[in-house]
């Protein structure tokens, strides 16, 4: 299906479905992609978009963190050095969520209270809030930390969070081991 043709798209990009706590059993894990499927599946994404990049005027976008790695995998990035965060994973560094009631979390996708408006000043909780300060520390992501990626990637903390409760760990999804 040619979406720009079909449906007149713009823009077309997907997400991960990111399982809360209650949901993550015996039975999701086991449904769930391995992360060789899960990389055999961009691939076939990857293919598609650029067949129908060909002729198209809508934009597929790569909003999936872990587009970092594949294209890594395939030769089509080189990271450099950096201690700025080029990419990946906008949590407690580029994006805030902020609820109908005011509750501001650090990412839609779990339910990680960081503040709340009017009660709160925004400034002061993007950048006085222990919960993101310790999201903006490298260290304290466990494998992360040490992968060449990290500035590109560190994988989707919210899956992480939503498989073992905790967001600092490996994003399940992620195939690399080195």
């Amino acid at each position: 299906m040619n979406l720009d043709i079909d449906n007149k798209v713009d823009l077309f990009d997907f997400a991960r479905y990111v399982p809360i706590k209650e949901e993550v059993s015996t039975t999701l894990k086991n449904d769930n992609y391995t992360p060789e499927e899960y990389r055999d599946l961009l691939l076939k994404v990857l293919d598609v978009y650029r067949k129908i990049n060909l002729n198209s005027r809508t934009h597929y976008g790569r909003k999936e963190n872990l587009w970092s790695l594949l294209y890594y995998d395939l030769g089509l990035l080189n990271p450099i050095e950096s201690d700025k965060v080029i990419d990946g994973c906008g949590m407690g560094i580029r994006h805030l969520s902020i609820l109908s009631n005011g509750s501001v979390l650090a990412c839609r996708r779990m339910p990680i209270y960081i503040g709340k408006l009017p009660d709160e000043n925004l400034i002061n909780i993007f950048f006085k809030s222990s919960t993101l300060n310790g999201i903006r520390n490298k260290n304290n992501y466990k494998e992360c930390s040490k992968c060449i990626l990290y500035n590109y990637c560190r994988g989707c903390p919210a899956m992480a969070y939503g498989y073992y409760n905790d967001f600092f760990k490996k994003d399940p999804h992620c195939w690399y081991t080195k």
